[in-house]
């Protein structure tokens, strides 16, 4: 009884951190809508010429480190999920086999144990599809949403033709460079998170084997 106390007190503080996990991933989002709303209207408003395409390109400054913020919350997130979903098996079954010692010391066994982790459940096509346009939907908004966010600045920020490198020119390629560099890396990521090994399955099995010490139930 001691112990099914003290699985139900921290499945209550991994319920918090999730729930302010998203929270913080909504903030990065809203925030970076509403930044490059407000500085291109200004921008363009104020009517700054040939010479301020540029000024166009301020909003990445906010818009890529929140579009990298913004996953690297959702591993979080699906990290915690797989160690939330072996919590509630102790809570419902009582399943003394499972080792536990806590979240921390949990967490950094599989911080050790993580460069050798490797997706343990495979899944058909179908259900990466139906995953794809369901429980991952919100992954898929959000890298849309940064992804056209950054295309517009890009877009309204594009240089005239000419043979001389000016300073725009190289604020632009440079940006677009980054913002090819995000969309290539985070794409990446989202395969990972959906299907791979931060994906919630793989989590789930790898606390379950590598971290709290229990076999599935097929082997």
């Amino acid at each position: 009884m001691k112990r099914c106390t003290l699985y139900l007190k921290e499945h209550n503080l991994l319920r918090q951190e999730l729930q302010g996990l998203k929270e913080c991933q909504l903030r990065f989002l809203t925030l970076s809508v509403t930044v490059t709303a407000l500085l291109l209207g200004y921008i363009a408003h104020s009517n700054p010429g040939s010479s301020g395409n540029t000024y166009y390109l301020f909003p990445l400054v906010i818009v890529i480190p929140s579009w990298w913020i913004f996953f690297d919350k959702a591993k979080s997130i699906s990290r915690i999920v797989g160690y939330y979903r072996n919590l509630e098996d102790l809570i419902l079954q009582d399943d003394s086999d499972l080792q536990f010692d806590g979240w921390e010391n949990a967490l950094e066994r599989f911080r050790k144990q993580q460069h050798k982790k490797s997706s343990r459940h495979d899944i058909g096509w179908g259900k990466k599809l139906s995953r794809l346009l369901t429980t991952h939907r919100y992954l898929s908004v959000g890298f849309a949403t940064f992804l056209v966010l950054s295309a517009i600045c890009i877009i309204m920020s594009k240089p005239s033709l000419s043979l001389d490198l000016s300073f725009q020119q190289v604020c632009y390629y440079l940006s677009l460079t980054i913002v090819i560099f995000s969309f290539g890396y985070i794409l990446l990521l989202i395969t990972q998170l959906m299907w791979g090994k931060h994906s919630y399955e793989s989590n789930y099995y790898f606390w379950r084997v590598d971290i709290l010490g229990r076999k599935l139930p097929d082997d």
